[in-house]
């Protein structure tokens, strides 16, 4: 959630609620170069294939107000799956390095 809200805070905005393309809600993987979910039929081999539950926990983590940071229950293996996705958009729209996201990765 950390990481969700450098972004915001740095105007990046990702596309959780729906296809980047067309708005669909079933969605089946993650565009890093648009910005958020696609569904089956703007997918491409470029996307980020991703389990349901990452893709859920992507839109929960993005929705979650930080004053509601102690509600999230993410299962590890989804937060290892989906923080790189964070860490991408941080190292690469922000110019932000951050020390404290090795440790986070080594807590997980």
């Amino acid at each position: 959630l950390i990481l969700v809200f450098i972004m915001k805070d740095n105007g990046i905005e990702l596309e959780v609620d729906g296809c980047v393309h067309c708005g669909h809600t079933s969605v089946t993987s993650f565009s890093l170069v648009d910005g958020g979910f696609v569904c089956h039929k703007h997918q491409t081999p470029q996307d980020v294939q991703m389990s349901i539950e990452a893709l859920k926990a992507i839109r929960h983590i993005y929705k979650t107000p930080m004053a509601h940071i102690d509600t999230l229950s993410i299962d590890e293996s989804v937060l290892k799956e989906i923080l790189f996705i964070f860490e991408y958009y941080i190292d690469e729209y922000c110019g932000i390095y951050l020390n404290a996201l090795r440790f986070v990765k080594e807590w997980i």
